[in-house]
């Protein structure tokens, strides 16, 4: 079981297309999630995928801010959070290769002077649980959030399927 047995919706920040919060719902079938972009085309393209994939029933997106697109009953009750928050630094997204550059909305990629500013406003939220921890992809040359996913005290890397860097 992907969730160990948790019970609450996963939250997948910054969910752009969908497949992560696709691929939770697809490898846990008990769990609802809940996912949110900024943008109303990432949103809507978010939908399109989890409806054309069967999993319009279980994953449901939302367009907002962060944290700010979800209903306040839902604090205490989420079962896990996971995000992939724009990383690239500012200065640096006139160097990207033009392939990601071509495909990707500035808003997905800009992630302020160290790249690190939406991760930042993830942590400050207050929203995460304290027992959920808190991991960060250390594989990277900066730090930077990468398909984490937040479970009470543990933290799985959801690329290599091992035990992520936490950290309160």
């Amino acid at each position: 079981d992907v969730l160990g047995g948790t019970t609450g919706p996963v939250v997948d920040l910054c969910t752009g297309s969908g497949c992560v919060a696709l691929s939770i719902a697809h490898e846990a079938p008990g769990a609802e999630v809940l996912a949110v972009d900024i943008s109303a085309d990432a949103a809507a393209l978010a939908t399109e995928n989890a409806t054309r994939l069967g999993f319009a029933d279980r994953v449901t997106v939302l367009q907002g801010d962060l944290f700010d697109a979800l209903s306040r009953d839902l604090a205490g009750t989420i079962a896990g959070v996971v995000a992939n928050p724009p990383y690239v630094p500012s200065g640096e997204l006139g160097k990207l290769p033009a392939e990601v550059a071509r495909y990707e909305p500035p808003t997905a990629l800009d992630g302020g002077a160290d790249g690190l500013d939406v991760a930042r406003r993830i942590m400050r939220a207050g929203i995460i649980p304290q027992s959920l921890g808190f991991g960060i992809d250390l594989c990277q040359p900066r730090p930077r959030l990468s398909g984490i996913i937040l479970l009470r005290q543990r933290a799985l890397d959801l690329e290599s399927g091992r035990a992520a860097v936490a950290a309160a």
